[in-house]
């Protein structure tokens, strides 16, 4: 009876052992199986978000694209249209070849005749001429090889435009309505012998601080004060007055200093662009 129970009693521990094993065994599939679809599910997740990243990422690159795209083409735009007025603007120079132009002054309009290409184009100028001397000095060389005045040389042929500038050389003139009614009369006596001319006087054009290392009379100041004379005398005279120089004045109203090596006489591309001026003024 005895040896009965101790086997009843073993079976039942195995068999408790066994629900046991059992149990423990459905707990880990179970746990397995929701590990599993709990991977899956985030695994998608990653690559719904990869997918996503890489949307945000080609559409942040299109309209990076694009922009860059439309920025070239407003570049493209905006130097064709830069290209085509400097093109319109080289045009009228080409077209003006200033034939039938007559060039009066200094030795600035000399560096005019020396740093454009306009060889139909009359220059009447010599350095150091003042408005003093315009109308006594032999210092223009004559079609016949020969040196005379500035009237002698207006007398050769005539002319459809005259250009006339002085000034800088007078600068340190103590009086100068002195300066203007002689330059009033300079251009009334080159009237007479050019009626039908259109007669254009050009104020002194701006230096840059460079002059004064040459005369310590070359200063904006002067010139700006003189040049409300050189206006003066073209009114009295009935003549056009350009303002070339306030064409070449920067923000201090100087001449850039790149635009002379000496502060005062123009460089070629300067040149280029007082002979612009001209053509697109006169």
């Amino acid at each position: 009876m005895r040896e009965q129970n101790k086997k009843t009693v073993r079976l039942k521990r195995a068999k408790l052992q066994q629900l046991v094993i059992s149990l423990s065994c459905l707990f880990l599939l179970v746990f397995a199986f929701g590990w599993m679809i709990n991977l899956t599910v985030n695994t998608n997740n990653i690559e719904v978000d990869d997918n996503s990243s890489h949307a945000v990422g080609a559409n942040v690159k299109s309209n990076e694209s694009k922009d860059e795209d439309e920025s070239n083409s407003k570049e493209n735009s905006s130097s064709e249209s830069d290209s085509e007025a400097d093109s319109n603007s080289s045009n009228q120079i080409e077209d003006d070849d200033f034939a039938d132009a007559a060039f009066i002054g200094d030795s600035r309009t000399v560096g005019l005749q020396m740093n454009t290409d306009k060889p139909k184009a009359s220059f009447y100028a010599s350095i150091g001429l003042n408005i003093d001397t315009a109308l006594t000095e032999s210092a223009i060389t004559l079609d016949n090889g020969n040196n005379g005045t500035i009237m002698e040389a207006m007398k050769q042929r005539q002319f459809g435009r005259i250009y006339i500038m002085f000034g800088i050389n007078e600068l340190g003139w103590p009086y100068p309505d002195i300066f203007e009614e002689k330059y009033e009369k300079l251009i009334k006596q080159i009237k007479k012998v050019q009626p039908d001319a259109k007669i254009y006087v050009q104020s002194i054009l701006p230096v840059s601080y460079l002059a004064t290392n040459t005369n310590a009379v070359f200063t904006n100041e002067n010139i700006n004060d003189f040049n409300k004379y050189v206006k003066q005398a073209a009114e009295n005279a009935d003549a056009i007055y350009l303002d070339v120089g306030s064409y070449f004045k920067d923000e201090n109203g100087s001449l850039p200093v790149e635009a002379s090596t000496d502060g005062i006489h123009l460089i070629r591309e300067y040149c280029q662009e007082w002979m612009n001026y001209l053509a697109n003024n006169s």
